[in-house]
């Protein structure tokens, strides 16, 4: 019986050493997603909300810096007059801009030449307003369904979107 007893000793053993050898497989491990924060305006000139009055050599001039804490984030504008409106096509596109990341929150200077729509007898104050989008706008042209709200700067799910605003003085 002394062999029976040793030979089980030895199965027992090395059973035991194979057991405590044993992996187990780490699971994936999941990084938090980065939070998505809303572009803003560091700084424009004339100021945000300011009334001013373009000249006839296109001068001044809308000049705005933006920013965003998402580095890696293209920026999608659009500037557009008179717009949001209580009309149906109330509002105007006037330009689209897409700044690409720099790496850099700031994202360096934006500008645009402003133009009063048409000669009129009396001055007229006419909205003019910078929406910025952290994805693309929708398309009503394309079957993207857009929101009553916001027809022209209705951007896609999951996007900030901030508007900055100044009244164009127009002789």
């Amino acid at each position: 019986m002394g062999r029976h007893r040793i030979a089980f000793a030895a199965a027992c053993m090395t059973g035991g050493l194979n057991m405590t050898a044993c992996v187990i497989p780490i699971g994936p491990q999941f990084d938090d997603a980065e939070p998505n924060f809303p572009p803003f305006v560091e700084t424009s000139d004339p100021g945000v909300g300011e009334i001013f009055s373009p000249t006839q050599d296109g001068s001044p001039f809308v000049t705005v810096t933006l920013g965003d804490q998402n580095l890696g984030d293209t920026l999608f504008l659009r500037w557009l007059l008179d717009y949001p409106s209580a009309e149906p096509d109330g509002g105007q596109v006037l330009m689209e801009v897409e700044p690409a990341p720099t790496g850099k929150v700031d994202r360096g200077p934006v500008r645009y030449v402003p133009t009063c729509p048409k000669p009129s007898s009396s001055p007229t104050l006419h909205r003019l307003v910078l929406s910025v989008s952290d994805r693309r706008f929708l398309d009503e042209t394309k079957g993207e369904s857009v929101s009553r709200d916001a027809p022209k700067d209705s951007p896609q799910v999951g996007a900030n979107r901030m508007r900055a605003v100044w009244l164009l003085n127009c002789p």
